[in-house]
């Protein structure tokens, strides 16, 4: 057969973001990787040895090589994936760039040992760039390469190596990112003989990432299949209740590539919105489908980078994955499963302490701090329905059971028990009448009788002169006054009673500290955070039934039901399987 590897002519080479791309253990596995890859392999086995310093072994059962193919396989600018320049503007095949097996053979001891179908089996020993011999050699369909002594004629290279744990969990990382978008390929790495990853091939993605993540992990994964003219998106995240303190868990592929990229990972913190704490983020495995003559793959040699012809367009796709999965799905988190087995919350304390059961027979005690019942004025029912059903239609039906803590509200819905962070609920819900149209709705402003005096420091006096504007969207006039004094002439309703210097003294110092890094509608969207959050009732507010009725029938009218504006979660629950399980009813 005439051979499929040719040598690219110096007008492709030339186009190529060419450079030395074998830095360390884990870039010559991702090399070898993607060629079992696209050699159309089902099965991937790598082994390595002292985090693939001394050995690293991919052996697959892909297309193999003719013996014509075999040599030529080392030389530089060197493949089968593509011809022209028209062939480097759309390009589909993870590797193209032929250089990989000539940059690995340059620093280490290759022996390859490869065969097709129908062929001959074909053995290439290459050390230090030079081929020392090609032959005949007993072998089955695919492909087996094995990489000695890495870096052993570059002595100063091999010498900034990490250790071998570092090194080994960098090649557990990515050969977990290709075995979550390839569950159709058998991927297996071993370390030192020790099983590291076992991950069979499935036609069900998620058997993937169960045996990535675990079974746990799994039940919070939402499925996600988005598209719009340009861009498809499919793949799974996690509930806003699941995230992790690094982006350690989020995997995203072009054209089931993977990639690394801020713009695509702040698409995907936007979409989640405030339903996830600052700082935390989500588990998520998405695959973005897109014309590859849209894309730039040939920017940087590790491949992992990539530039969209549209950068805003791959942006807002994302987040329209996002928010579209997430609104398909009740998103309250079930505390049965993880959190009740620590020993510490089977802990309950005897005391003085009282819980407010359904239908109480006491008079219901006045809260601690006046609770302003304008804010949970209740609409009528038809009014009440068409918001269930538009906005919060994922929010199940609830009959009010009472309050415990001073803190919790205790509802019921169907068999499961659901417990309501109060002020994170109310939180949710005065942020929500805060925005847009009604921050600039004069009914949310109350004008002061008599003024209120604010001195600032020179910080915040350049913030509060610069943001008039803002200001007055949320619902407070100041007037300069001389010198660092303003006068507050008029407030958020929502602030009611507690409205008094102190509190907006502290608004305003919280928002010129935002207002170093938020700029705009972000910022404007932060403020409203801010007011909501010392507007709302707090824990030790002791509510009455109305109140707390109000307060529920106020949270179907909400968008993000589930969190607070800071990403905390409003609503958990409890399941009665989960209750009859601990009570050994089961």
């Amino acid at each position: 057969m005439p051979a499929r590897i040719k040598i690219l002519n110096e007008k492709v080479v030339s186009h190529i973001a060419a450079g030395e791309v074998i830095e360390r253990p884990v870039s010559v596995v991702k090399e070898l990787v993607e060629n079992s890859i696209d050699a159309g392999a089902s099965k991937i086995f790598i082994d390595v040895a002292e985090g693939g310093k001394k050995l690293i072994r991919v052996e697959d059962d892909g297309s193999g090589m003719e013996p014509s193919d075999a040599e030529l396989a080392f030389l530089r600018h060197s493949t089968s994936k593509i011809d022209t320049l028209r062939d480097l503007e759309a390009i589909s095949s993870l590797g193209f760039r032929g250089e990989a097996l000539a940059s690995i053979a340059a620093v280490s001891k290759v022996t390859m040992v490869t065969k097709t179908q129908d062929g001959a089996g074909t053995g290439v020993l290459v050390e230090g760039g030079k081929v020392r011999h090609v032959k005949e050699a007993a072998a089955n369909k695919g492909t087996v390469i094995t990489v000695k002594d890495l870096f052993y004629n570059t002595p100063a290279r091999r010498k900034y190596l990490k250790t071998t744990r570092t090194e080994l969990a960098k090649i557990t990382d990515l050969v977990t990112r290709w075995a979550l978008i390839y569950p159709e390929i058998f991927f297996r790495l071993t370390h030192n003989g020790t099983e590291v990853i076992n991950a069979p091939k499935t036609n069900n993605p998620l058997d993937t990432i169960v045996h990535i993540y675990g079974k746990e992990l799994v039940k919070d994964m939402l499925p996600v299949e988005y598209y719009d003219p340009d861009i498809g998106i499919h793949g799974f995240i996690s509930k806003p209740a699941v995230t992790r303190k690094t982006r350690s868990h989020i995997s995203f592929y072009v054209n089931s590539r993977y990639v690394v990229s801020n713009l695509l990972s702040s698409a995907l913190k936007d979409g989640y919105h405030n339903l996830i704490m600052k700082k935390n983020f989500p588990v998520a495995v998405l695959n973005l489908k897109i014309d590859p003559r849209k894309i730039d793959v040939n920017v940087h040699p590790t491949k992992l980078e990539i530039r969209f012809e549209d950068d805003s367009g791959a942006h807002k796709a994302v987040i329209g994955a996002v928010e579209e999965t997430l609104k398909k799905h009740s998103l309250i988190p079930d505390i049965g499963k993880a959190e009740i087995e620590k020993p510490s919350l089977m802990a309950f304390e005897t005391g003085g302490g009282a819980i407010v059961v359904r239908q109480p027979a006491a008079p219901v005690i006045e809260a601690r701090r006046q609770v302003d019942i304008e804010t949970f004025e209740p609409k009528p029912e038809r009014e009440r329905q068409q918001e269930i059903t538009q906005k919060s239609s994922t929010l199940p039906r609830m009959s009010l059971i009472g309050q415990i803590l001073d803190t919790y509200i205790v509802a019921q819905s169907g068999e499961d028990i659901l417990l309501i962070d109060q002020h994170a609920a109310h939180e949710r819900v005065l942020f929500e009448r805060l925005q847009g149209a009604g921050m600039r709705d004069k009914k949310n402003r109350q004008n002061l009788l008599a003024p209120m005096t604010l001195e600032l420091t020179p910080g915040q006096k350049r913030f509060v002169s610069a943001n008039m504007d803002m200001l007055d969207e949320l619902g407070f006039r100041l007037e300069h006054f001389g010198g660092n004094t303003y006068l507050v002439t008029a407030m958020p309703v929502t602030l009611g009673d507690i409205g008094d210097a102190g509190t907006v003294s502290e608004i305003i110092d919280e928002l010129t500290t935002l207002g170093t890094t938020k700029r705009g509608e972000e910022l404007l969207e932060k403020a409203a955070a801010i007011v909501a959050c010392h507007s709302a009732i707090r824990g030790g507010d002791v509510l009455s039934p109305t109140q707390m009725q109000e307060l529920l029938a106020s949270l179907y009218g909400t968008t993000n039901v589930y969190s607070c504006p800071h990403g905390r979660p409003t609503i958990l629950s409890i399941t009665k399987s989960e209750l009859e399980k601990r009570f050994k009813r089961k």
